[in-house]
């Protein structure tokens, strides 16, 4: 064991989380989902509807009411949440990584573009994006998680 990595674990938090999503595109496509949502509304609520193409022209508002308000859900509510059990990726459902699972931390590089992965023992990966200012911190989480304890 390293010297000081005791005082180090003591010092870390007991949970650590950041957004991955991509916040101006979650406002965005929540703008839209409303804006489609009023103009349905007001074109049903003054009887505008008269004709099949306004009736298509109606649906069509609503499914991109439903499409762009999934998108903003999805944008807005995604986020990376790191303890001592393990790394949580959040999107529109929670998955846990516990940190026994994960081999190794490791920084990659795809497409010009740096990304964070946790590999696990039978060697799957599990990306997380928009993490790499975070790396110092999975892989602290990571080492104090499986240090064999003395005893």
């Amino acid at each position: 064991m390293q010297p000081g990595a005791e005082e180090n674990d003591a010092r870390l938090p007991r949970t650590e989380s950041w957004s991955v999503g991509r916040r101006w595109f979650g406002v965005l496509a929540a703008v839209v989902a409303a804006a489609n949502a009023v103009a349905v509304v007001l074109d049903l609520g003054t009887g505008e509807v008269e004709t099949t193409g306004d009736v298509v022209f109606a649906v069509v508002r609503i499914v991109l009411v439903g499409t762009f308000a999934f998108q903003a859900l999805y944008e807005l509510r995604s986020r990376v949440i790191v303890d001592g059990d393990g790394a949580h990726h959040q999107e529109l459902r929670r998955r846990t990584y516990r940190w026994e699972e994960i081999a190794e931390v490791r920084l990659y590089s795809r497409w010009g573009e740096n990304v964070v992965q946790l590999v696990r023992h039978d060697g799957d990966p599990v990306p997380l994006p928009r993490s790499t200012e975070h790396l110092d911190v999975l892989r602290r989480r990571h080492a104090s998680a499986t240090r064999p304890t003395d005893g």
